[in-house]
């Protein structure tokens, strides 16, 4: 099998945190959802596998090679930067078509049009929606087999973001183009992930795929009395309510004939592990 992003091992210290030994794998032609509560480490890892900051230890492969050799077929978003305020989108079709050889000035049009951008306005004067969308319309048009996105639906409206999900399910229809999106929009996440990867307090808590995982884990509601009686240890996590609780359990620890069980939402399965990590220090 082929990987888009393959990394294992991922080691960076700082004085207050440290990325622990991340590893993950991103097969070709799919979505991988990146989740984790702010500080984490998402973008932590995002630019150490891109080598927008040094890493430490561990090894990454992009499309089976390194990073270095590999640039040519990434694409980044990242929500903390944009091109420059004094350009505008028109100036950065010139530029572009010189960086990147597979550069597609017809495709960057049809995408700024999409987005119902004008390419003559300075980029200072969008706002930052706008600013995102002159990526996002850049990042899809030089023929990248994975684009990396990090935050970058944050300050966009809900229709919006919806459109990007479709051109982001467009985008890996020829199985060979791959997406790893970082987001603190679960729900978006959900909607368009293969895969998932959830990483807490500089460890990755699990990878594996969507429908795995969401088969993986239930939410038991339970009366006070049913929590007097039931195995503490089968819950992950644990949320109080006015009539009893509400717990994250793996499938099949609880007889569904006895217990009230619902499927979860991602947001719900990273929540509760979180707090279960959280519980157990």
């Amino acid at each position: 099998m082929e990987y888009a992003m393959d990394v294992q091992n991922l080691v960076m210290s700082y004085p207050r945190f440290t990325l622990k030994n991340v590893s993950f794998k991103l097969p070709c032609g799919y979505i991988m959802g990146f989740i984790g509560e702010n500080g984490a480490g998402k973008t932590t890892t995002i630019k150490a596998v891109i080598n927008l900051i040094r890493r430490q230890s561990g090894d990454v492969k992009i499309l089976g090679k390194g990073i270095d050799e590999a640039l040519k077929d990434i694409a980044v978003v990242l929500g903390d930067s944009s091109f420059p305020d004094g350009l505008t989108p028109k100036d950065m079709n010139f530029i572009l078509r010189n960086a990147y050889p597979k550069w597609n000035s017809n495709t960057y049009s049809m995408y700024l049009e999409m987005f119902n951008l004008d390419p003559s306005k300075n980029i200072g004067t969008l706002s930052k929606g706008n600013k995102v969308k002159v990526m996002i319309a850049a990042a899809l048009s030089h023929e990248a087999r994975l684009l990396v996105m990090d935050e970058p639906t944050s300050g966009l409206d809900p229709v919006f973001r919806s459109e990007i999900l479709d051109v982001l399910h467009e985008y890996v229809q020829n199985d060979e183009n791959s997406v790893f999106f970082s987001s603190h929009i679960v729900s978006d996440l959900e909607k368009i992930s293969d895969y998932v990867t959830m990483i807490h307090d500089g460890e990755i808590l699990f990878s594996m795929k969507l429908d795995d995982l969401m088969n993986r884990y239930r939410i038991v509601t339970l009366s006070k009395k049913e929590m007097a009686n039931v195995n503490r240890k089968k819950l992950i996590g644990l949320r109080k309510t006015e009539f009893g609780s509400k717990a994250l359990v793996l499938n099949g620890d609880f007889n569904a004939d006895k217990y009230a069980l619902d499927t979860p939402t991602l947001e719900q399965i990273m929540l509760y592990n979180i707090k279960n990590e959280e519980k157990q220090r």
